[in-house]
């Protein structure tokens, strides 16, 4: 890692430390909108810090990016909990999580062809998946 990144690198690790978005700090991995909701208080607290912040290429691309991904789907922090919470409660945590809410699979047949690992989920059938599938998708559009 270069002297630059690993700079970016410290500056993140130390935001997260003091992020207050439920669930996010014990995460094995995010969702996209946790991701930007995260940048966007990065910006917001560096800016009122040091007016005229420009955030580091990496993040500036990040954001870019995220802006084109999640674009219609704002970042409404209670929707993106409720997506955590509600994929938790189904015993989906970790990778499977961000993967589920990040790709956003509209049957469970996709589902299990992009993460074949869901295959193996006690109390997970297929109906429930695709209620789920269906309820995220709810979260994505109205929220």
């Amino acid at each position: 890692m270069d002297p630059e990144q690993e700079g970016v690198q410290e500056e993140v690790d130390e935001f997260l430390k003091d992020a207050n978005i439920h669930g996010v700090k014990e995460a094995q991995a995010l969702t996209n909108q946790e991701v930007a909701i995260l940048l966007e208080r990065y910006q917001t607290t560096n800016t009122q810090a040091q007016p005229g912040f420009c955030p580091p290429p990496m993040v500036a691309k990040t954001q870019a990016y995220l802006d084109r991904v999640i674009a219609g789907a704002g970042r409404n922090e209670e929707a993106a909990q409720a997506v955590r919470d509600r994929l938790i409660e189904h015993g989906i945590e970790g990778v499977e999580m961000a993967l589920l809410a990040n790709l956003i699979p509209e049957t469970a047949e996709e589902a299990y062809a992009l993460i074949p690992s869901l295959k193996r989920k006690d109390g997970l059938s297929r109906q429930d998946l695709d209620a789920l599938l269906e309820e995220l998708q709810s979260y994505r559009t109205y929220h």
